[in-house]
């Protein structure tokens, strides 16, 4: 939530795993017994598919989210419009503050109020919430600490710069700031397990953007006690266990230090690499020109010195957090800038790819490190930040639709949200983003069933007057090739399906392209594909897809290599849509819907076929009166079949 670009993410064991590190990293403290809470009823992570997904009432769920500003959730009846005017935009998820100031504002006393309302609001309007927790930090700095921690600075010290100047950033160093913001945290958790039967609160984010800003550490006396001691060995401990599988920008550094696995954190991963002493840290510095290419990062030690004492402070705020509800619990970073170049023009210490595995090891309760998303390369940094099983999750960025659709179908994306839609979303469906938002809802179920298994989304573009021609996913072919003087219409020249994506580990098909990030910050960025005629499949189960299209694509199905099958046919069929997720059928399709190839269901039978066929993208009797090379484009419209077979 910073007012310029940034970027994080990483990845994280296992929820059932990291509960149970939790309940023993919060107990270590306090010797009270976790509350028994069924991981299987409540919002987690779960593996499938080969990857980590979000399930949400034991389905997979995707969020098509956007994020309010800062302080938007504190104004009660403005907060609860503008969740249904989301609702209305077709956003199924909204990110929304709950900040320490207003929960506890004196110790000891707490007022949910600004929870409460949020989540009535967002049931009342059938979308989920991911609240974020502005307490210690948010971008780096503490202006949403409660008045009796901001001015108590003996109990509750604050970063020192190099100059020996306090900052208004709490100290990571002080396990009176840590315990004061966990006990929160915990009376939060407890207070929404209790109110929040229906799981509208499906995710958390501690913290918001944490680093010190300006400078490159904090240089107080715990700090430079701690930076002139020994590195712990439970973080040593840790990179020899993980040497084989560290993240190729520590393991560079632990390398060129020598593999040590002991002694003071210069001699363990280097002296740092001091900045020029004319160019000081200085966050969104407009004086400084673009950083060379492979020019590398100053005060790297710094750097990870700190990214060590927010790991340990987040991870036991989490900890607690899910001692109480544990729900999946994620950070998010500031990335480092074109200009940036060194720790502290950036916050320092918050999850940036080069101590992702510094994080791992010092805060295993939370379970995602995410990015927030201004620069232009999107699917590279969201792949950087899903590396070593780290589920990709994007809680900030701009207005770009086609990122979304990249994201889920290419990059099994769980959460893209733009930030700041409370000021400016239109619900007018001529909108690019709510339309293209409408769109990817209308299919989100399916598409979030289908992430993670292979060649499972395929996306067919198309130019006026074409069709598909034969399309294999899964066990079947559809082919989509028009037979003349049917009510399936003249013929079309058939267009082979989109060549594969180049997404990561991708067996998608999808061709929209990312917008310059500049371009979607300031405005709305549709989908590209939707304004010319496309067929999309999505195959969730062996015998169950589910097909879009916005034009008239009516086909038959054919066994692909299916022993002892001879004929393929639907078994069921149904128009709808997934609303938030759960598919809602608006008309079961049959009879003469499915006869629009006639009835010489003998004839068929000699070709392999069943007589009937799948009017996809029409209406009435299989698109009577439609050509399939006449598709003018129309709203999309989305089938869920089944098929089955037969000798």
């Amino acid at each position: 939530m910073s007012p310029k670009y940034r970027l994080a993410s990483f990845a994280v064991p296992a929820l059932c795993a990291a509960f149970m590190t939790a309940n023993l990293q919060a107990a270590a403290v306090e010797n009270k017994p976790p509350v028994r809470v069924s991981i299987k009823d409540i919002p987690h992570l779960e593996k499938r598919d080969g990857m980590t997904k979000l399930i949400v009432d034991g389905r997979p769920f995707i969020c098509l989210a956007g994020e309010l500003s800062n302080t938007a959730s504190s104004d009660r009846e403005a907060t609860k419009a503008t969740i249904a005017r989301l609702a209305q935009a077709n956003f199924n998820t909204v990110l929304t503050v709950v900040s320490w100031d207003l929960v506890e504002p004196e110790e000891g006393k707490f007022d949910f109020s600004m929870i409460d309302y949020q989540i009535e609001a967002a049931r009342a309007n059938n979308v989920r919430l991911v609240l974020l927790w502005m307490a210690s930090w948010k971008n780096g700095l503490s202006h949403f600490p409660p008045l009796w921690v901001k001015a108590n600075q003996d109990r509750f010290p604050r970063v020192v710069n190099a100059q020996g100047k306090t900052l208004e950033i709490l100290s990571t160093l002080s396990e009176n700031s840590r315990n004061a913001d966990a006990t929160a945290f915990a009376a939060v958790m407890r207070h929404i397990r209790e109110v929040d039967k229906t799981h509208t609160v499906i995710a958390f984010q501690v913290e918001n953007e944490v680093g010190t800003m300006g400078t490159t550490r904090d240089f107080g006396p715990a700090a430079n006690a701690a930076f002139a001691g020994p590195v712990p060995k439970e973080l040593t401990d840790y990179l020899q266990k993980n040497k084989d599988h560290l993240l190729p920008e520590l393991k560079k550094i632990w390398d060129a230090a020598g593999d040590r696995t002991s002694g003071t954190w210069e001699q363990v991963f280097g002296k740092n690499v001091q900045r020029p002493a004319d160019d000081p840290p200085v966050p969104n510095s407009p004086n400084r020109s673009k950083r060379p290419a492979g020019a590398e990062l100053f005060n790297h030690t710094d750097e990870i010195f700190m990214a060590w004492n927010y790991s340990r402070y987040i991870g036991y705020v989490a900890a607690q957090g899910k001692k109480e509800y544990p729900i999946p619990m994620y950070v998010n970073t500031w990335l480092v800038q074109p200009a940036d170049i060194g720790a502290g023009d950036y916050p320092s210490g918050g999850p940036e790819p080069l101590v992702h595995d510094i994080w791992r090891a010092g805060g295993p309760a939370i379970d995602i490190l995410s990015p927030d998303i201004y620069l232009p390369d999107y699917a590279g940094i969201i792949q950087t930040y899903s590396r070593n099983g780290n589920p990709a999750w994007n809680p900030e960025t701009g207005l770009n639709a086609n990122n979304a659709w990249i994201g889920f179908t290419q990059l099994k994306l769980l959460c893209f949200s733009p930030f700041g839609v409370d000021g400016s979303r239109s619900v007018a469906s001529e909108d690019p983003f709510v339309r293209s938002y409408e769109f990817i809802n209308s299919i989100s179920g399916a598409i979030a069933e289908a992430q993670g298994k292979p060649d499972a989304i395929k996306l067919i573009e198309l130019e006026p007057g074409q069709n598909p021609g034969k399309v294999a996913v899964g066990q079947y072919v559809f082919d989509f090739t028009p037979v003349s003087g049917t009510r399936g219409g003249a013929a079309g020249e058939a267009a082979p399906a989109t060549p594969q994506g180049a997404g990561r580990g991708s067996s998608v098909v999808a061709t929209a392209q990312a917008a310059p990030q500049a371009v979607g910050r300031g405005g709305s960025v549709g989908l590209s594909f939707l304004d010319k005629p496309f067929v999309l499949i999505i195959n969730t189960a062996p015998n169950e897809y589910y097909f879009a299209a916005n034009a008239p694509f009516p086909f038959v199905v054919l066994p692909n290599n299916i022993p002892n099958a001879r004929v393929a046919a639907p078994a069921i069929m149904e128009r709808g849509a997934f609303k938030n997720g759960i598919w809602v059928m608006q008309r079961r399709v049959n009879g003469d819907d499915i006869m629009g190839r006639g009835y010489d269901v003998s004839a068929e039978a000699n070709n392999n076929l069943p007589g009937s066929q799948i009017p996809l993208g029409t209406q009435g009797r299989g698109g009577r009166g439609t050509g399939a090379g006449n598709n003018t484009s129309q709203p999309p419209t989305v089938m869920r079949v089944t098929f089955y077979q037969y000798r």
